[in-house]
């Protein structure tokens, strides 16, 4: 091949990729199609049909930005940024998981940074190539919530790495002005971003980076102490670590033995310290018998469909069969019943029902899930989340809707406990900030 044909090859390469990723992308579109007209589950193929779509726009981009000055795209860049993407997204839970990936993760996009910085390049293009890895990292992760709404887990995929790579673009300025910190800067704004992130209305906090040991928990016990983002700022101070050290190899062309024995120390003590609180846990207090009923109804076209009658002889067939006089607790999936008005529960059939079989059992209870409404009466102080109706003679009704878990008990005018969820998914359960909007 003449050196010509060579460099139009590769000139061309990622055109090419794009149109192939394009027709994989057509194709799991079209298999998904045919399952919802089936009425079958996507399964991973929304996994697929999103890595495909996300691999086609980057390539193209990456093709026309050949020979663009300010844009050009290098090989090397976008391997790194792409790297980092995946053992991000390998590191949560979903696929391996295997979170021990998650210590060197950040590595490769520190070294991309860098290399930017180095050549002076633009809060756009650090924008860019960051957005890359956010973008494959929460497919990998999060690809699961398009199984729910497609729409809506597309949106929350796009909108959530661009918080995170305005988290890296403002770190970015900012080490410009302190030099001395290095990436601690990036690892301090990353943890505030998170703590944020879980508690305003746009709340999105499945990618904390300490989540990523959730299937791992013997090895996070001292989460107790410190939560959530200890686990992140364990994970970032690690990263710190080893991209000090591939720094350290890359100019000495030899491996820094302290920082690689402070690395691993870093990661083992931790370990060491959750495995002996694993390990050594004794439970205390008195032993209460559990049983859970799942009636394993499938939500997107079986439970919303099927008349509340049948699924509550379903729930009392398969109540029947695990409790005793010794069973404390039966506890029922979310939304298991509704509407249900808050104000009248003694009164729904369904509970009614529910309270007469365990009446024989004293003890016992039963935890489940609602969807609920309460009325707002007249001079009742109305809550966050409430809506209004003008009915037909022109009264305003003023009310909300919740999901909500309930206890029941056999005595059967007692009264019911009810709490509401109160940590709501943006979008299909809440919208953030309503107040700002006129709609």
């Amino acid at each position: 091949m003449s050196p010509h044909t060579n460099h139009t090859v590769k000139k061309h390469l990622p055109a090419l990729l794009s149109i192939v990723f394009l027709l994989v992308t057509a194709a799991s579109a079209y298999a998904m199609w045919q399952r919802t007209q089936d009425q079958l589950l996507w399964g991973y193929r929304p996994l697929l049909l999103l890595l495909a779509g996300w691999g086609a726009i980057a390539a193209f981009r990456y093709w026309r930005a050949q020979g663009k000055t300010g844009m050009e795209s290098h090989p090397r860049w976008m391997g790194l940024s792409t790297l980092s993407g995946i053992l991000l997204g390998l590191g949560f839970p979903g696929l391996l998981p295997f979170p021990l990936l998650l210590f060197v993760s950040w590595v490769p996009l520190l070294l991309l940074l860098k290399e930017l910085e180095a050549t002076g390049a633009s809060w756009r293009r650090v924008f860019r190539y960051s957005y890359h890895t956010f973008v494959v990292w929460n497919i990998l992760a999060t690809y699961w919530v398009a199984n729910t709404a497609m729409i809506a887990g597309l949106l929350a995929i796009l909108i959530n790495s661009a918080f995170m790579s305005t988290v890296v673009v403002l770190a970015m300025k900012s080490r410009k002005r302190m030099p001395r910190f290095g990436f601690l800067i990036l690892a301090v704004y990353w943890v505030a971003f998170e703590y944020l992130h879980l508690n305003w209305e746009l709340t999105w906090p499945w990618l904390t980076l300490g989540n990523g040991f959730a299937q791992w928990y013997p090895i996070v016990q001292w989460y107790e102490y410190t939560g959530v983002f200890g686990g992140s700022l364990w994970i970032w101070v690690a990263n710190l670590l080893a991209f000090q050290a591939w720094q350290r190899y890359r100019e000495q062309k030899k491996w820094p033995l302290p920082t690689l024995l402070r690395l691993a120390a870093l990661i083992a003590l931790p370990i060491a310290v959750s495995l002996g609180i694993y390990t050594t846990w004794r439970d205390e207090g008195p032993q209460i018998d559990v049983a859970i009923v799942q009636p394993n109804y499938e939500p997107h076209y079986e439970k919303f469909e099927i008349p509340e009658r049948v699924q509550l002889e379903r729930f009392l067939q398969l109540s029947s069969q695990v409790t005793d006089s010794l069973t404390d607790y039966l506890v029922f999936p979310e939304t298991s019943f509704g509407l249900v008005e808050s104000d009248h529960m003694n009164d729904y059939p369904s509970f009614s029902r529910l309270q007469s079989f365990i009446k024989p059992y004293p003890q016992l209870r039963i935890i489940c899930g609602i969807d609920g409404y309460h009325i707002f009466k007249s001079g009742e102080t109305h809550s966050d989340f409430v809506r209004s109706q003008t009915r037909t003679d022109g009264e305003v009704l003023h009310y909300e809707v919740f999901n909500a878990a309930v206890e029941l008990s056999p005595a059967p005018n007692a009264s019911i406990p009810l709490y509401k969820k109160s940590k709501l998914v943006p979008g299909p359960e809440i919208l953030p900030y309503r107040h700002i909007f006129s709609f």
